[in-house]
C-alpha cells in the first residue's frame, strides 16, 4: 500500500471576491506559493493562510487578503 499526498487548489479571498488556483508548483511550501501568487494579487502578500479543507479529494488552501484602500 502506498500514500499519495493530495493535491493542492489555493482559495484567495480577496474582498467581495474569491478566486481558487491551481497549484502553480507542488515543491514550493505554502510561503513560497504566497509570494508567487502576490505578483498578480498584491492583496495577498500580507495575508495568511487557513488550516486546509478536504474537497472532493483536494486539499484546497484559503489565503486572506488584505483589501487595499484609498484615503481621503
Amino acid at each position: 500500500m502506498t500514500a499519495n499526498a493530495l493535491p493542492r487548489k489555493f482559495k484567495l479571498e480577496v474582498n467581495p471576491h474569491a478566486v481558487l488556483l491551481d497549484d502553480p508548483n507542488p515543491n514550493l511550501s505554502l510561503d513560497e506559493v504566497k509570494n508567487h501568487l502576490s505578483v498578480l494579487y498584491p492583496e495577498i502578500a500580507s495575508g495568511n493562510f487557513g488550516s486546509p479543507k478536504i474537497e472532493n479529494d483536494t486539499q484546497v488552501f484559503t489565503i486572506s487578503g488584505k483589501t487595499v484602500g484609498v484615503k481621503g
